[in-house]
């Protein structure tokens, strides 16, 4: 076989591939849901969008409640990195409902 044939093939087949990983990694991501089906998606990974309110700091950990109209849902982030998050601001957290479907274990907020 022609080694320049060669090379497109292996090129071709490499761009599709990477292609292909970028699609499934859109479609993985937590389905977002409404703050009132939070307690029947235990154990899942979610994404919400709501208000924080009741924010309060610790050492290790943010803890604050997401607020969607008369919905409220207790949310727990480690602290990774500088977070900016304050009472009031809208945002979409990306998490795992824990055991019992109490509260959200938050993996990544950003403002929405």
């Amino acid at each position: 076989m022609d080694e320049r044939l060669l090379f497109k093939a292996a090129l071709g087949a490499s761009l599709l591939g990477i292609f292909l990983l970028l699609i499934a990694g859109e479609l993985g991501g937590p389905s977002e849901v409404n703050l009132s089906e939070v307690a029947q998606r235990e154990g899942q990974a979610i994404a919400v969008r709501g208000t924080v309110r009741s924010l309060r700091e610790t050492p290790s950990a943010f803890l604050f409640q997401l607020e969607e109209g008369p919905v409220r849902v207790d949310v727990v982030a480690y602290k990774q990195e500088e977070n900016k998050l304050r009472e009031g601001l809208r945002v979409l957290v990306e998490g795992n409902v824990d055991a019992g479907g109490a509260r959200i274990l938050a993996e990544r907020i950003q403002a929405s």
